[in-house]
């Protein structure tokens, strides 16, 4: 109350304005009114500043539990911290802290000039923020930090000019123009992008912005005309941010009733895949079941299939124990369960990695045993279960498949295909070859096995015979193509040589062993051979006794000096020559049969098939003779054609051609004939001969041997002149294996050198000396008397 002058005519107010926000904002126009009218506009002006910061407040709120409840979702944040900012500006213009402060402040009017410079372009940058969160795609990334860094230099620009000149700033152009247009005209572009696309609520937020802008032009036409209207732009303030924030409303409900109908979906799909893997382990013809860990050890799920049961033949699947459900009636060692335990051990409750690197530790196949000793062979497979948010194995997912049946056909259709693969084998061979040879390697194997049965210990003569058998049976095999017969003979044959070379002890078990495989393996084609071939026998063949053949062929041979009546001496013939037939076999046909394999012969040595000329004619041999010869120049044509006879290019170097020679002829001296066999290769190196033999302790140094002698020594048992041992010969069987059978025969075997040279190869033939009754040589009158007798 002012004191008043009774005796004055006149008095004079002085008023003072202090404008201390100036350089952000308007000044306050000038009112004159009386003080109850002034008090009550300022009440007002002050009840409607703390409504427009509670609503504000309260959006603030809404937003931050929105956010709250969906962190993913920036767009809440945002608008909320929009609104925060907007509200220390509404506090600064209002100056509202300075009501509760004594004018003048400068610590107040330092916090208002920051409210109004500061809040603004923050805020313009928070509600760009939030359009972008909201709609996506309509905003260049680049341009919204762009703004933000404006930002930051205009608050910094702005708190340092403050601190440094007082009430200094920057100017409204760049804290209040810029932010403006710049910040909200690039927001109007990207909420028409929005709007054009059909994103949902930016029409909603043009028309939040459309307010704003009316209620800013509102206040201006007011401010500047000082009409006696309310300011509206505090109220479209709040409304602008009340429709942003229902946009974020709204979002909110759409991604509320979107997890709505997805949980709905999944329930329904998580109830159909039940049902589903309920059907599936009803009726899959697998046993599936899960394990977990518990206190008392590792049980199954309650989870499995039923055809688990019948697998297993027991019902009490869930909650029982794996060993006493599986491993306890597999024929898996105590090592392999206790594995299996210790696997489990690493990998439930672990990381997944456990169980990837002890996986192959877990067994994929076992055998079931009943208790009536049935047995089912069982095929499983092990998997982790894993939890997707921390990577460890919750629990192990076994499947289990009877695969007895499977097993069974597996098998017999392997057997099948190796029958198919035999006889395939066979009809390339010829079944007269076959035939052959199946008596021939039956014959050696019998006496392998008769051999072995009573020996005690090491015996060269028994060892020697043994090695000469198999490494027959060996050399036939692989002319033949035998490949499964040939190699397990090898075996058997290894085992000889190194028992002979003092390598290895005496193992008569081994012996058994190796010789019963070498059966087994030969079974296997002679069982096809007569089982599904037939034996290549035929309906029109009978079986003749050799030894009464034999007593009448002597008989026969007896009479032939003996004249008949005309009429008689054809029929003598022709039962001379039928019973010939039987007894007797062409030579000729016997080494053109021998000779045939020269070809797989040359082939494995990589040389070509040599020539070979076989002059035999007239030349008859027993079945007995005939098989021994076969076996013996097995061995004759293995060592001709691979230490004998040079490859192309030694023999073109040596001007011959590349293609070798082979001869066998025979010369009859009644009683006895000579079958001569000569090549045209290197020939005979008797000075590596002898010293091989020196070597070998076969002769002395002082002893004195002629060009034969010296030859005969290849004949020595393990005598080879070769470097290397090869597939084909090197050994040292050949010339000695070939002495050993022509003993059974009485017949003999010798060299018969060509040139009696030293310090090269020398040319020799091969002799075999055969006298009767195991041959028998035909002049040419007789045949011509008695017929072709082959």
């Amino acid at each position: 109350e002012l004191p008043l002058y009774d005796d004055a005519d006149e008095y004079l107010l002085v008023f003072q304005h202090a404008a201390f926000f100036g350089q952000a904002g308007f000044m306050d126009p000038f009112r004159l009114a009386e003080y109850d009218y002034l008090f009550e506009n300022d009440q007002t002006s002050v009840w409607e500043a703390f409504l427009v910061l509670g609503m504000l407040l309260m959006i603030i709120v809404y937003n931050l539990s929105l956010f709250g409840q969906r962190r993913d979702d920036l767009a809440s944040l945002f608008i909320a911290l929009y609104a925060f900012t907007m509200g220390i500006r509404y506090v600064a213009t209002e100056a509202v802290i300075s009501r509760f402060v004594e004018e003048p402040n400068v610590l107040a009017q330092y916090v208002n000039f920051l409210g109004i410079s500061v809040a603004f372009p923050i805020g313009m940058s928070l509600f760009l923020s939030f359009l972008q969160q909201s709609f996506p795609g309509c905003y260049h990334r680049r341009v919204i930090r762009g703004f933000w860094f404006y930002s930051g230099l205009l608050v910094f620009g702005q708190i340092l000019l403050a601190s440094v000149f007082s009430n200094a700033g920057l100017s409204a152009l760049s804290n209040v123009a810029i932010p403006l247009f710049g910040f909200g005209g690039y927001g109007v572009y990207g909420l028409i992008r929005a709007a054009r696309r059909g994103k949902r609520g930016a029409l909603l937020s043009i028309l939040g912005i459309l307010i704003l802008v009316y209620g800013f032009f509102h206040d201006s036409i007011v401010y500047f005309n000082d009409l006696a209207l309310p300011y509206l732009a505090h109220y479209c303030l709040v409304v602008f941010t009340f429709i942003q924030s229902t946009i974020t409303g709204m979002n909110f409900a759409h991604a509320f009733r979107t997890a709505d109908r997805l949980s709905r979906e999944l329930a329904k799909e998580v109830e159909r895949q039940t049902r589903d893997i309920k059907s599936i382990l009803k009726n899959i013809h697998q046993g599936i079941f899960t394990i977990r860990k518990q206190d008392q050890g590792y049980q199954v799920g309650d989870d499995y299939s039923t055809f688990l049961t019948q697998i297993l033949e027991t019902k009490d699947v869930a909650g029982a124990s794996i060993d006493q459900l599986v491993l306890g009636k597999s024929d898996l060692s105590q090592e392999k369960r206790d594995m299996v335990r210790t696997v489990l051990d690493f990998s439930i409750g672990e990381a997944e990695f456990n169980f990837e690197c002890n996986q192959d530790s877990l067994p994929e196949e076992f055998h079931l045993v009943f208790p009536d000793e049935r047995q089912k062979t069982i095929r499983a497979e092990w998997s982790p279960i894993v939890d997707e948010h921390s990577d460890e194995t919750e629990k192990v997912l076994v499947t289990l498949r009877d695969v007895t049946e499977l097993k069974a056909l597996e098998e017999q259709n392997k057997e099948q295909q190796r029958e198919i693969e035999i006889i395939s084998e066979i009809f390339s061979l010829g079944v007269e070859k076959f035939s052959i040879f199946c008596q021939s390697a039956r014959r050696f194997i019998e006496e392998n096995k008769r051999l072995i049965e009573p020996l005690t210990g090491v015996d060269e003569e028994v060892l020697k015979v043994l090695f000469i058998n198999m490494h027959t049976v060996k050399g036939a095999a692989r002319t033949y193509g035998l490949t499964p017969i040939t190699e397990v003979v090898h075996q058997a044959e290894q085992f000889y040589a190194a028992l002979q070379r003092k390598e290895d002890s005496f193992d008569h078990r081994r012996l058994t062993e190796d010789i019963h495989a070498v059966e087994f393996a030969f079974t296997e084609y002679e069982r096809v051979f007569f089982d599904k071939l037939g034996g290549a026998q035929s309906s029109n063949t009978v079986e003749v006794d050799l030894d009464s053949l034999k007593t009448t062929v002597e008989s026969l041979q007896a009479l032939e000096n003996i004249a008949f009546d005309a009429e008689l001496t054809p029929y003598f013939y022709e039962i001379r020559n039928t019973l010939y037939d039987l007894y007797f076999v062409r030579a000729e046909d016997v080494f053109q049969e021998v000779f045939s394999n020269l070809e797989r012969l040359a082939r494995d040595l990589n040389k070509p098939k040599p020539t070979v000329v076989i002059d035999v004619e007239n030349l008859y041999f027993t079945h007995d003779t005939a098989k021994i010869l076969s076996d013996c120049f097995t061995h004759v044509l293995r060592n001709s054609m691979d230490h004998g006879i040079e490859t192309c290019e030694i023999r073109e170097k040596a001007g011959k051609n590349p293609v070798g020679h082979m001869n066998l002829t025979v010369k009859n001296f009644g009683d006895y004939c000579v079958l001569e066999f000569a090549d045209d290769g290197a020939g005979l190196n008797l000075a590596r001969i002898k010293d091989r033999a020196l070597e070998k302790n076969l002769i002395t140094a002082d002893q004195k041997l002629s060009a034969d002698q010296i030859a005969e020594l290849i004949f020595h048992a393990g005598f080879s002149t070769a470097k290397t041992v090869s597939q084909i010969s090197g050994r040292g069987v050949g010339m000695d294996a070939v002495r050993t059978y022509l003993k059974e025969i009485h017949a003999e075997v010798y060299i018969n050198l060509l040139e009696k040279i030293f310090d090269k190869g020398v040319h020799f033939s091969l002799c075999i000396k055969i006298g009767q009754p195991y041959v028998k040589y035909l002049e040419k009158n007789q045949t011509d008397q008695v017929g072709d007798v082959a």
